[in-house]
């Protein structure tokens, strides 16, 4: 079993068109000829009988209680588990949406700002400096957030959820409008983590009536709060804008690059998913 799950992570690490390919003994494929380590109809049969969940108590569907990853719940708690215990946060995390899995699943969403618009949706926890994974969970629709707790919006419950092992532990945690909320931070707060928000639209009404790449900020015990007149391409010392015939240099808000490389803690993971 060991060598099966070894081959499973070499596949992933080495990528080829075709499972059959792993086999074959000609051209480039030749080197990376797995039959000497692991023939292909036994791979094939294991992968195929293959149960990670106990089938006799598993619920039908449609069932009160049903789960819709009851088959592999048991290996999703196990590699949490894991994640948690193998590595210690650091101060600054992040919480964001990752995608994942582009077969065919009833719990498939679309997202469009991601770089994969079809797929499976994770509510991830992530350390903020190196992208580390530490908490996960699967989105499987709304009952996702009906599963115990107070009636709160899935963003929130999402949330909370993911920090519940982190309190009082003097974290800070960087999230996007997405997540924001009075309720969210002050419940946050009360747990002894600072949260830290940026949203492209405004706060106040009267914002919008100010110039483009105006950000007004406002910071409280309970978090700070940013909001852009429009979201920055990029992180400069100062920006040049032009002012009638003139142009005058911007100087770029010392706290906006901090924010903007601890809030891509998610995205860095999903970088080193793909190499």
């Amino acid at each position: 079993m060991k060598a099966f799950l070894g081959l499973i992570i070499f596949m992933g690490i080495l990528r080829f068109p075709s499972l059959t390919d792993y086999w074959q003994t000609f051209g480039q494929y030749l080197k990376n000829n797995l039959s000497p380590i692991f023939p292909k109809t036994k791979f094939k049969q294991i992968s195929r009988f293959l149960h990670v969940s106990n089938i006799t108590t598993e619920l039908p569907r449609r069932a009160p209680g049903y789960d819709k990853l009851q088959k592999i719940r048991p290996l999703i708690e196990h590699c949490t588990l894991k994640f948690k215990r193998n590595f210690n946060l650091s101060k600054c995390i992040t919480v964001d949406e990752a995608m994942i899995f582009k077969g065919r699943w009833s719990i498939k969403q679309y997202m469009k700002d991601k770089p994969h618009k079809w797929g499976v949706k994770l509510f991830v926890l992530a350390d903020a400096e190196t992208g580390y994974v530490w908490n996960f969970f699967i989105y499987t629709g709304k009952s996702t957030a009906e599963n115990d707790g107070p009636s709160v919006g899935i963003c929130t419950r999402a949330v909370l959820d993911l920090v519940k092992e982190c309190h009082h532990k003097g974290h800070v945690l960087y999230t996007d409008n997405y997540y924001t909320s009075p309720d969210l931070f002050m419940t946050l707060y009360s747990y002894d983590i600072y949260a830290k928000e940026l949203r492209e639209s405004t706060v106040s009404d009267t914002l919008k009536k100010r110039k483009r790449g105006t950000i007004q900020r406002l910071e409280e015990r309970l978090g700070t709060f940013t909001s852009m007149r429009r979201r920055p391409t990029g992180v400069p010392g100062t920006v040049q804008r032009r002012e009638g015939a003139c142009t005058m240099d911007v100087q770029c808000p010392p706290y906006l690059p901090d924010y903007i490389k601890k809030h891509g803690g998610v995205d860095r993971g999903d970088q080193i998913l793909s190499l």
